[in-house]
């Protein structure tokens, strides 16, 4: 387990975050309070430290039980839950994202939690009747108390997030640092504007639904589906996406489950998947993706299965777009010095992932044996090679900071290229690199 900072803040988390809303039976699901304790002990195990739960989850037994199972290493853990949403009542105050409802439900938290503090406190879902000055100011207040160190939101419009972070910003507030969202390969649609926002104002994001309600296990396929269904259908085309994640999973000897997760973590930006489970032996295999890294050939796969339309205004500002005429026709030839880090496009990081991955894991020990017998190239040898490498190819991608199609671009292509003697240096292979021919390469 690898771990990553939740967003724009030093807080460190685990690549994976474990879902407890399965924690308890109040629901019609879920598991037990012994296989809840057995599935968290699982998690810690592999290295995990980053926990979700919520006020609302089987009616406040998930955190009852997480708060129980954290005792002995509360301030190992990162812990976060979520309020806003209440079962139908007759209480008007008791959802919403009001000063009032904060308050309440966070005392409720805590209570249940059996902790003094809450190290990422969420709005679950967006109240359009409670103005975002007093949401921030609210939430200001809560971490001056000391009762929350970090807050962030859900279910809410990108262009709400931007606006309260800016209004936090000014005011000298607290700022959200994550967000939480549904994506998946059948839900691609957070790419128009939540993932890009995110992207741009550094917030960590953490998925749920990263498996589809189970829709992309390929069970559903087999005819096998049982059990809660949840947002996503098992229509013709999520069927069809199901299907080429089976196809890839059988062709690598890995489970379905772990290739939809590993599409989710290879997304760029800081992206952590959600994982829940109702069985130690789901968690177990879930767990696995981390040791799986997918090829650019099997990402285009499952992009060009899953492609969504982007829409206005995001088709017409392409660069290439005849009507956009932002650049007067000359962008090839103005170098973009601003694209920063956190600014590059989704395929400049997919660049980067892929070159700083080129190593597999479980290869490094039989690599290292190979140099100390003189078998194979000393590992700053090859850092040297790389780094040449992907200077010259971040050179040239700079200038086409858009989303165009890469693979009708042959500066673009001879770029990507020059990555190849380092990895038939590791591999004595040629490293998978998209053909002219086929969909536009990610």
């Amino acid at each position: 387990m690898r771990y990553k900072l939740f967003g724009h803040s030093g807080l460190r988390v685990s690549e994976l975050c474990l879902g407890t809303m399965t924690f308890g039976e109040e629901w019609g699901y879920g598991a037990s309070k012994e296989v809840s304790r057995q599935i968290f002990e699982t998690f810690l195990q592999a290295g995990g430290n980053f926990l979700d739960t919520a006020n609302l989850y089987t009616n406040g037994a998930s955190e009852r039980y997480l708060g129980e199972f954290v005792q002995a290493e509360r301030e190992h853990l990162v812990l976060s839950t979520k309020y806003t949403m209440a079962n139908p009542g007759r209480d008007p105050n008791a959802a919403g994202t009001q000063r009032k409802n904060l308050v309440q439900s966070l005392e409720a938290s805590l209570k249940r939690l059996g902790t003094d503090y809450i190290d990422v406190y969420f709005i679950h879902i967006w109240d359009f009747l409670t103005p975002a000055e007093e949401v921030m100011q609210a939430l200001n207040d809560v971490v001056r108390a000391g009762k929350v160190l970090y807050v962030g939101i859900s279910n809410t419009p990108a262009w709400i997030i931007s606006r309260a972070n800016m209004l936090a910003e000014l005011r000298g507030w607290t700022a959200f640092t994550g967000m939480q969202i549904e994506y998946n390969l059948t839900q691609r649609t957070s790419e128009r504007e939540s993932l890009p926002m995110a992207r741009s104002l550094d917030l960590a994001v953490t998925v749920w639904s990263p498996l589809a309600s189970g829709i992309l296990t390929g069970k559903y396929n087999q005819g096998q589906g049982s059990g809660r269904q949840g947002l996503a259908s098992a229509n013709e085309r999520n069927l069809a996406i199901a299907a080429e994640v089976v196809k890839i999973a059988e062709a690598r000897g890995c489970s379905p489950s772990q290739v939809a997760l590993s599409w989710v973590r290879q997304q760029p930006g800081v992206v952590i998947p959600v994982l829940g489970a109702r069985t130690v032996a789901q968690l177990e295999e879930n767990l696995q993706c981390v040791h799986i890294t997918l090829t650019e050939e099997e990402m285009s796969r499952l992009d060009a299965v899953s492609q969504i339309d982007l829409g206005y205004p995001h088709t017409y500002l392409q660069p290439t777009d005849p009507h956009n005429l932002a650049y007067g026709g000359l962008f090839d030839l103005i170098d973009a010095h601003r694209a920063s880090e956190k600014e590059r496009s989704p395929k400049e990081e997919r660049a980067r992932f892929f070159a700083e991955r080129l190593m597999d894991r479980s290869e490094i020990q039989a690599y290292m044996q190979k140099v100390q017998a003189g078998q194979a190239t000393p590992p700053e040898e090859i850092e040297r090679l790389m780094q040449e490498a992907l200077e010259s190819t971040f050179h040239q991608l700079r200038g086409h900071y858009y989303d165009t199609a890469l693979s009708t671009n042959t500066t673009v292509l001879s770029a990507l290229q020059r990555l190849v003697p380092a990895s038939q240096i590791l591999f004595g292979t040629d490293y998978p690199l998209p053909r002219k021919s086929g969909s536009a390469m990610r």
